[in-house]
């Protein structure tokens, strides 16, 4: 097994159409995503959803209760497919970010920076 970026490949022994055992490398990307989530849960903070209206506290945590990070799953699992039909539909691999410069912040003059997902 070797490791590249983030990335495992896998060498497997596997059957062709003929018969004959074939030495395959597979790519497995899942520590990759795994690294990214850690990433973005360093930085993100955790927003808990809203309790609807008339919601007891059971409902709230049956409907909540299997989501414990809901920022990073949104994040994977609604936002991340649309920019990778994007990527295909379009037929390039980036520019999902507009980066406008504020100036510097009061106080500490930290650099301010307004980043939109395109």
């Amino acid at each position: 097994m070797k490791q590249y970026k983030n990335t495992v490949t896998v060498t497997k022994s596997v059957k062709d159409d003929k018969g004959n055992i074939v030495e395959k490398e597979f790519v497995n990307d899942a520590p990759e995503k795994l690294a990214v989530r850690r990433q973005m849960l360093a930085y993100l903070y955790n927003v808990k959803p809203e309790k609807l209206e008339k919601e007891s506290k059971y409902k709230y945590n049956q409907r909540t209760g299997d989501v414990k990070y809901p920022v990073v799953e949104k994040v994977f699992r609604e936002i991340a497919p649309k920019y990778a039909a994007r990527a295909e539909s379009l037929g390039q691999g980036g520019g999902y970010t507009r980066i406008i410069k504020m100036g510097p912040r009061r106080g500490d003059a930290a650099e301010m920076v307004i980043l939109e997902l395109v």
